[in-house]
């Protein structure tokens, strides 16, 4: 789901320059605890989907431009391998056996998580 552990607060700021030109959207339902924080971070360009059916999945993979998984803890990613199938660019980190799946530089990115800890202030 949407929340700290999937590394929803570090996409958010790294999105911040990019959402007066870029569209970001969070694909699952939010985390129960998280909906507090998630107000408080969201910002223009952010769109906020919800869980969405499998068979919808698809359509929405085909519609964006690359697909971002920036899980600070994370079993084996199913989601990774869907969305690779779809051929969509990926960005996300070491975490949920990306690096048994993802060629750093050509099957995607894999970006290094550096910090873990997030107040609910927002500060990390």
């Amino acid at each position: 789901g949407v929340g700290i552990r999937k590394g929803v607060p570090w996409l958010l700021r790294a999105f911040k320059g990019l959402s007066d030109h870029a569209e970001l959207g969070l694909i699952s339902s939010v985390e129960k605890g998280f909906e507090k924080m998630l107000e408080a971070e969201i910002l223009g360009g952010v769109v906020v989907r919800g869980a969405v059916l499998a068979v919808t999945l698809p359509d929405d993979l085909h519609a964006a431009d690359l697909f971002c998984l920036p899980s600070l803890e994370e079993g084996f990613s199913l989601s990774l391998l869907q969305v690779m199938t779809s051929g969509l660019p990926v960005i996300t980190t070491p975490d949920g056996g990306a690096e048994d799946i993802i060629h750093d530089g050509i099957d995607g990115l894999i970006v290094r998580v550096i910090a873990y800890h997030y107040a609910e202030s927002g500060s990390g």
